[in-house]
């Protein structure tokens, strides 16, 4: 692992967990799907034309996933897996949040994904524990032969769900991480409301990933008006003095000026 992986500054703590294990978050997200519209028609106008005519426009909003099955619609992979998360993590007062594309989608415009990741703030030694609980919910190690050692290490968590859909789960760190959950807000993905990143805090992780789809993602984002710039600029800085970088903050102007 390279040294600067293990940065520390003041003011931002260690670097994201997910970065330290040597890779930015995987930012392949789900479409929304949490709208629903029914439009009816009725005969009407019983005038000289005799032309039907549109009496009704009905937008249902599915707030969660209760509702898709008390009126019969099929959960999509993502609402399923999902709603296993939340009633896991929320039943043990567990602090966690969705970030990377599928909080973009939230957040800024949606695209398609085949996974989900999350930040979740759990005590290493609770780590087995809390992996043992989500396996019994159909959830599993996508590498068990290398279980033991990642769950030493403690940092990023690969698992699959029974449908398929993979799930990064992101042992929470110090520093952004933190800021992070503190202002993770409830917003409905599939119909499930779970802890969402704020805008500002997926824009600084969008711009240290820095692959192609992270800046697509980071000017999402930024065409959406919900990051602080002046806040993502400072938490940037503070990340070159730290890992000794010059080039954070040019990622984010240059996504700045490809909006304007």
């Amino acid at each position: 692992m390279p040294r600067s992986c293990e940065a520390t500054h003041p003011a931002i703590g260690a670097l994201p967990n997910d970065w330290r294990a040597g890779a930015g978050p995987d930012c392949q997200w789900s479409r929304r799907s949490g709208l629903r519209s029914i439009s009816t028609r009725q005969h009407g106008g019983h005038g000289p034309t005799g032309r039907r005519k549109r009496l009704a426009v009905t937008t249902l909003r599915l707030m969660n996933a209760s509702a898709l099955s008390w009126i019969g619609l099929p959960m999509s992979a993502v609402a399923e897996v999902l709603d296993v998360l939340r009633r896991m993590l929320d039943e043990r007062g567990l602090r966690w949040f969705v970030f990377g594309a599928q909080a973009v989608a939230v957040r800024g415009a949606p695209r398609a994904t085949q996974d989900i990741d999350i930040t979740v703030q759990v005590e290493r030694t609770g780590i087995q524990a809390l992996v043992r609980s989500l396996e019994s919910a159909g959830l599993r190690h996508r590498h068990p032969d290398l279980a033991d050692d990642l769950l030493a290490r403690g940092a990023v968590v690969p698992l699959v769900h029974s449908s398929g859909m993979e799930v990064d789960l992101v042992v929470a760190g110090s520093g952004l991480e933190t800021m992070a959950l503190d202002r993770a807000s409830r917003v409905a993905i599939d119909g499930v409301e779970v802890p969402v990143a704020h805008a500002t805090d997926l824009a600084v992780m969008k711009v240290l990933a820095g692959r192609g789809k992270d800046l697509d993602d980071l000017r999402s984002l930024l065409a959406a008006g919900e990051v602080d710039l002046e806040e993502a600029r400072d938490l940037l800085g503070q990340f070159e003095e730290a890992l000794g970088r010059g080039d954070l903050l040019a990622r984010l102007e240059e996504a700045v000026a490809a909006i304007e």
